[in-house]
């Protein structure tokens, strides 16, 4: 039980890593800023990082990782659009 609460813990982390990403995102982009560049952009700096791991030896490439992550900028870019449409 402890593993699991070890592997959820992880996995809202890398989720929660992300989130600005997506948030700030949007915000530089503004009105050309789609859903999909958001995925594409996310998943590509994720890569990045988990490459970067596995060629340094300081880390572990992990697919999940790199599903969290994306999921991160998604939450991110569907906070700012939710806030963007608060205001008007």
């Amino acid at each position: 039980k402890a593993k699991d609460l070890g592997v959820i813990s992880e996995a809202l982390m890398n989720i929660a890593i992300e989130i600005p990403l997506g948030f700030l995102l949007s915000i530089v982009m503004n009105h050309e800023h789609k859903l999909s560049h958001t995925i594409l952009f996310g998943f590509s700096v994720s890569l990045s990082v988990e490459s970067i791991q596995w060629i340094t030896k300081t880390g572990w490439f992990e697919t999940q990782d790199l599903m969290n992550n994306t999921i991160g900028v998604l939450i991110g870019y569907v906070l700012y659009r939710w806030i963007v449409k608060g205001r008007k």
